[in-house]
């Protein structure tokens, strides 16, 4: 067990560090199968085997979905949608912004590329409404995360994979504590933001409703993928790779064909970006699946729960402890390299203390999204210096802060606690509707 721990410590050393993480879990999983004498011509044929599952075709789909619909345009007819709907409030417009990410969520399935497409696109917009920029970015960071939650999720894809648990379920789990999250964002916005801008423009409802009825045609066959790929799943029609090749497919004609904001060398340039997105994601797994070899073979689930069970035997204080420990993963190593450590290693810890898996699976997403938002890696909050014109994180972090104790900690708990947050929904589709 303590050649692991050190080799775990000397990754997130080299991590920080700026190692490619590909690269630090090839160094990890070569280390330990020396050190334990392991076939590394076996463990790499499994990794192999792993590498050409069937469910792995969704992650370069939904990674291109996402690509389209950022280069389309897509993503700010939504957005526009929303924001004609909120126009009547006050502080509607940070609602928009909330409310459009865990749409766009929803299609892409990355916080990142939620940031960078309609972050991207909104921020000018939030700045003219007359919020000050430090506190556009600070709020347009932590509702990107929503993809992660909001299905489908890449998050959940990974889990059900590495878990051997449905991805259709596990998307289901996510669902409704995304939902909880995105209320408690919106709340927590409408507080913060009351002492920021003045009162809505007055418009009347001949006019509003011109406005949402010219902003939802305009974005009505957008506002449809969402519908394309989970209804092809629940309907029964097709599996979660198809969908993602369907919403794919689609996306890519309505924008090319039917918007004409897409154009063939738009295409050729998201297929590029995607692929290097994709090769870099390959890489992390391949050689986490080899290590994940050495740490199935050496019990490490089993030898870390007989050391928890040493210091506690009470399941919510052992679940607390995990919680701890996915926090701080999430602090200093990226959300891929989190997620499959806790699936592979964590998952069984939790069932075995008594945790239904789906339950664990949302537990861990919630904790994990806040990875993406700490300091020393938090890979949002610097997309979101870049994308605010290289803001320095000290302008933006105070109202961030905020945003994690008020809408994340609150939801984490209720999670936790409240298993049929997460549970309700995916019974309800084992019972059949």
């Amino acid at each position: 067990m303590l050649p692991i721990v050190l080799m775990f410590l000397g990754m997130i050393a080299l991590m920080i560090l700026g190692v490619p993480v590909g690269m630090t879990f090839g160094a990890g999983a070569l280390i330990l199968l020396t050190i334990y004498h392991i076939d590394p011509a076996w463990a790499i044929l499994q990794a192999l085997h792993l590498k050409t599952t069937y469910v792995l075709l969704t992650f370069p789909l939904y990674i291109l979905l996402g690509g389209i619909i950022g280069r389309s345009g897509m993503a700010k007819r939504i957005a526009d949608f929303f924001s004609s709907l909120m126009v009547k409030i006050k502080g509607g417009l940070g609602v928009t912004v909330i409310i459009a990410n865990a749409v766009f969520g929803a299609l892409s399935g990355s916080a990142l590329a939620s940031l960078a497409g309609i972050g991207k696109a909104l921020l000018p917009e939030v700045e003219r409404g007359g919020y000050p920029r430090s506190y556009a970015i600070a709020m347009l960071i932590p509702a990107s995360v929503l993809s992660c939650l909001i299905p489908p999720s890449g998050y959940m894809i990974i889990f059900g994979f590495l878990g051997r648990m449905s991805i259709v379920s596990l998307f289901l789990a996510g669902a409704l504590p995304g939902v909880v999250l995105a209320c408690f964002l919106i709340i927590t916005h409408l507080v913060m933001s009351r002492n920021l801008i003045g009162a809505p423009p007055k418009v009347d409802f001949r006019t509003y409703a011109k406005n949402v009825r010219k902003t939802g045609s305009s974005s009505f066959f957008a506002l449809l993928i969402p519908i394309v790929v989970l209804g092809s799943v629940y309907g029964g029609l097709t599996t979660v790779t198809e969908s993602a090749a369907l919403a794919a497919i689609y996306s890519f004609l309505i924008g090319f064909l039917l918007y004409r904001t897409l154009s063939l060398r738009d295409t050729f340039e998201v297929t590029r970006d995607s692929a290097k997105l994709l090769g870099s994601l390959t890489i992390l797994l391949f050689f986490f699946f080899t290590l994940s070899r050495v740490l199935i073979i050496e019990r490490v689930s089993e030898q870390l729960l007989e050391w928890m069970l040493t210091i506690t035997a009470n399941k919510w204080l052992l679940m607390g402890m995990l919680n701890v420990l996915m926090f701080f993963m999430g602090m200093v190593m990226d959300d891929g390299s989190t997620i499959v450590i806790t699936s592979v290693i964590l998952l069984p810890i939790a069932k075995a203390i008594g945790f239904d898996g789906f339950h664990f699976a949302a537990i861990a997403c919630v904790n994990l999204e806040l990875g993406l938002i700490t300091p020393p890696v938090a890979p949002l909050l610097y997309l979101g210096s870049h994308i605010a014109g290289d803001m320095p994180l000290g302008e933006f972090v105070r109202p961030l802060m905020w945003f994690i104790i008020c809408a994340f900690l609150p939801t984490l708990l209720l999670t936790m606690f409240i298993p049929q947050l997460s549970l309700f929904l995916p019974a309800l589709l084992a019972r059949g509707g």
